[in-house]
Parts: C-alpha cells; structure tokens; sequence
C-alpha cells in the first residue's frame, strides 16, 4: 500500500478507486457535454465559463459552483474553496492560468478539471475548510499527515482530471477503430500533453476491467 510522504494533498474523507473516479468523472462529462462524442477533446474555456450553471449536493445541501478569475497565492496556478455568504464552491484561476486557458493550453485545461474534481469529490472537505478559524486553516494547509495513496486529495483529483479529459470508454473506442493505443495517438485525440496522455494510457492498459466496469 502507497503512502503520501508529503508534497501530496490531505486526507480525503472517503477513499476512491479508478473505478469509482471513473464512474464520477463519466457522469459529470454527460452534464457539461451531453454531445461530446467520447473520442472527442473536452473543452477548457468554454466549460469553465459555464460551472456557473452546475451544483453538487454536500450532506443534503445543495452547493453551487462558481468560476472565478481572480488573485491566487504566489506560485498557485488555481484553487478551489467554499464561498459561504453565497453557497457556491469557487473555482478560481489565476490571470496568466486564464489567459492559457484562452489559448487552449493543456496544463491550464487539465488545472480546470482537476479543480472541478476537488468540487465533486471533496465538497465536504471544503465546506468544512471555510468554517476554520484563521489558525485553523493555517494548519490544515500544513504539512500533510501520512494516509493511503487512495485517500489522498490531490491524488483523487489529478485521476478525475485525467478520467474526465480522456475517458476510459473513448480510449476503448479510439482502441476498436485504431488498434493498439500509443501515447501520441491519445495526445492529438484529446488534446493533452504527452506526459498527461502517457500516465493515462498506462492507467488504462493495467485496469482496462476496472474504468469499463466490466
């Protein structure tokens, strides 16, 4: 079993697998891009414009989201926190984020997502962060405890940006029509960088069952 040693994010209230990262990804690419093919690159700006239009439910409450282009710490590129005088989860990126975002760049598509993954499997997490006091939040930004891989935050997060830029069932497909998968092939259908394209392949090649639920 993996352990976060640090440098990682905390930990989650709920732990996830591939398979249940999966299956939440599918559902929210439905609700942004009912159309998109699965084969087909997600949109960055345009989707991110819209979160505006998405909620997610936290212990029967429902919360909206909200994007936000805003100030983030130094060295941030975006983040995610619960605004509570308005009910919404803020997903904020930063100016020169924005501005990649724009121009259809792959690390500031993949920090959308990967924010939207924080919103959809750690609402609670973040609901709780915003009612800590000042130290309180100081602290639990701090240096992470050990917990299983599994459990960890940034980890859920990171698989559920790359479930939800290039799903298991359309690298299925591209597999049927194409034959065997390469990294470059996965990098132009879905638009990703190659280091994204490459960790998501052989995510797929060793729990191809596990993401089709078959």
């Amino acid at each position: 079993m993996k352990f976060n040693k640090g440098g990682g994010g905390h930990c989650a209230d709920r732990g996830q697998s591939y398979g249940s990262i999966e299956t939440a990804a599918e559902g929210v690419r439905a609700k942004i891009s009912p159309k998109l093919p699965l084969t087909q690159a997600l949109a960055g700006c345009q989707v991110f414009e819209r979160l505006g239009l998405f909620k997610v439910v936290v212990d029967k409450k429902t919360v909206g989201l909200d994007p936000a282009v805003s100030k983030v710490p130094e060295g941030v590129e975006a983040l995610s926190l619960y605004w509570r005088e308005k009910n919404v989860i803020v997903v904020a990126l930063s100016e020169q984020t924005y501005g990649r975002l724009e121009e259809d760049d792959y690390r500031a598509r993949f920090s959308v997502y990967h924010e939207v993954g924080h919103a959809v499997l750690h609402p609670g997490e973040l609901l709780r962060r915003a009612l800590m006091s000042h130290n309180a939040a100081a602290f639990y930004r701090g240096e992470p405890r050990e917990h299983p891989l599994f459990m960890d935050t940034e980890w859920q997060a990171n698989s559920f940006a790359g479930a939800m830029l290039m799903p298991a069932k359309g690298l299925a497909e591209l597999e049927r029509q194409k034959g065997r998968l390469t990294t470059i092939m996965v990098q132009r259908a879905f638009r990703v960088s190659s280091e994204a394209a490459l960790i998501r392949l052989k995510i797929y090649n060793s729990r191809k069952d596990e993401l089709l639920g078959t």
